[in-house]
């Protein structure tokens, strides 16, 4: 929510755990549930959150999370949770956070020029397709296709 926090509805009351001083930050947003039944948010410059019915568990930039600005949040068909951030993208294997810095440094009419992981991209050796959605800047997307993760993201132009 903006401004709003997060609360919970017991099927007679709200509690409001922003309020409460459980969760930091007031906006909250991208919303995702997981194969565990966790459901992970995250809060505007405070990282994410994970609920997992009784307990919540914050995780920062002190945890390995690229950035505490996190736009998107999705869980690939391994159980692992990806996210999308300001400053790269984080993987979280249950465990720890794998985060890798994305920037773009060419953006042109059918093609892109990435820096991932310290590695420029270079199109004779990386395999791209464009896609290119509006208003979607924010929208992650990994799939395994024989046994190789593929990550799409999708950038307002």
């Amino acid at each position: 929510t903006f401004y709003g926090g997060v609360s919970k509805f017991d099927g007679k009351a709200f509690t409001n755990f922003t309020k409460d001083g459980i969760i930091e930050g007031i906006e909250t947003y991208n919303f995702c549930e997981d194969n565990k039944g966790n459901i992970w948010f995250s809060a505007e410059g405070y990282g994410v959150y994970r609920y997992d019915g009784k307990n919540f568990m914050q995780f920062t930039t002190d945890n390995g999370l690229a950035s505490n600005v996190v736009q998107s949040i999705l869980e690939d068909n391994k159980g692992q949770v990806w996210f999308g951030t300001w400053q790269g993208i984080s993987l979280y294997d249950g465990e720890k956070f794998a985060s890798r810095e994305f920037s773009v440094s060419q953006l042109r009419k059918n093609s892109l020029r990435a820096t991932v992981r310290g590695e420029t991209f270079v199109a004779e050796k990386h395999v791209t397709r464009l896609d290119v959605k509006a208003v979607t800047y924010h929208q992650l997307v990994v799939e395994e296709i024989s046994g190789v993760s593929w990550i799409r993201v999708f950038l307002d132009i």
